[in-house]
């Protein structure tokens, strides 16, 4: 890949990307500070008790905690799920 300025990538054809700006604030979204897991259509906790924390990749600051799954929550979620309508087996 050619040199690139210091705002914008350039390819080997000569073409210079342009990006949209990113936000990276959460200012625009509404995030919990955790997160079970979702079985059989709402949030559950872990039988396992455990989470990680998602951080953000931007700022590497800790945005939510998620659900950590084990065996048995598989189990759970499989048992849960309901068989799906003849329309999409063909699919």
């Amino acid at each position: 890949m050619p040199a690139s300025n210091d705002q914008h990538p350039v390819l080997a054809a000569g073409v210079e990307l342009e990006y949209a700006p990113a936000p990276e604030s959460t200012a625009i979204v509404s995030i919990a500070d955790s997160y079970g897991l979702f079985l059989d259509g709402e949030f559950t906790d872990a039988s396992s008790n455990k989470s990680l924390v998602s951080l953000n990749p931007a700022t590497e600051e800790p945005l939510t905690n998620v659900a950590i799954a084990n065996q048995a929550d598989v189990d759970a979620a499989v048992a849960s799920s309901r068989p799906i309508p003849a329309i999409f087996s063909s699919l």
